[in-house]
């Protein structure tokens, strides 16, 4: 699924998704599956950038962690297409 994720692909939380962040970590809990999802590190800053602009587009999200995270951006814009692809293919974001 990442191969279908540009960089103008918009992200948003499905209702049914509840986060909470605690101790560097963040918790999802999918209401509609009955299950909960951890994230860490680098992708729980992800998740907070996705919940604080719901619709940001893949750019604007990649962008943002570059001015965060000392990598080169081929690799993290890699990174958050799998970890975007991940997320939507247990239902966590929507990706439009």
């Amino acid at each position: 699924m990442a191969d279908h994720i540009d960089e103008n692909t918009r992200v948003t939380v499905p209702e049914t998704v509840l986060s909470r962040a605690a101790g560097g970590e963040t918790v999802l809990l999918d209401l509609g599956q009955e299950r909960y999802f951890a994230l860490d590190g680098a992708a729980t800053r992800l998740w907070e950038l996705v919940t604080t602009e719901p619709g940001t587009t893949v750019a604007t999200l990649t962008a943002a962690l570059l001015d965060e995270y000392d990598v080169a951006a081929e690799v993290l814009s890699a990174d958050v297409r799998r970890v975007l692809s991940e997320l939507a293919g247990r239902g966590l974001v929507e990706l439009t």
